[in-house]
């Protein structure tokens, strides 16, 4: 069963299914029971593209943003489609940062240079004593600084 609607596609009954091919300007796609497969000539930024394609329906996209990636609809965005395999970052690649399409496992930030401490309780600045040091005082007030910038120490 063959039929062409010159204006609203082609249809296509294959076995109980049916297949819509639904064609404009600046998009194509293909309905196959409700799920659609679109090639679009916009721009798609990942989850901020808006759509009002189905739910599970996939893009790909002739523009330079977005081109190359495969889309999904969650049936108000666009959002990326992760294929193949992911690749986890050692600790070594933590501590560089320089590679942001590896994912941080925590078994890679226990193996990394960071460190996660809870803050201790806050301490004063050194007084009182029998000789007072200006200068080590000086240095010892600007060391409890960093260490409650560092979230460290607590903040008085």
């Amino acid at each position: 069963m063959f039929s062409y609607l010159r204006k609203a596609g082609v249809f296509i009954g294959i076995v109980g299914k049916v297949i819509k091919l639904t064609f404009s300007p600046t998009q194509g796609y293909i309905d196959i029971n409700g799920k659609r497969l679109y090639v679009l000539a916009v721009a798609i930024t990942a989850n901020v593209t808006t759509t009002n394609a189905p739910a599970g329906s996939h893009a790909v996209t002739t523009n330079a943003t977005g081109q190359g990636s495969l889309f999904y609809s969650d049936g108000t965005k666009w959002q990326v489609q992760v294929t193949g395999a992911t690749t986890k970052a050692s600790g070594a690649e933590v501590n560089t940062g320089t590679d942001d399409a590896k994912f941080v496992t925590a078994k890679a930030i226990a193996d990394s240079n960071i460190i996660s401490v809870a803050a201790q309780t806050h301490i004063a600045d050194p007084t009182g004593g029998a000789t007072t040091d200006s200068q080590a005082r000086t240095a010892i007030a600007s060391i409890l600084d960093a260490l409650e910038a560092a979230g460290i120490v607590a903040g008085a």
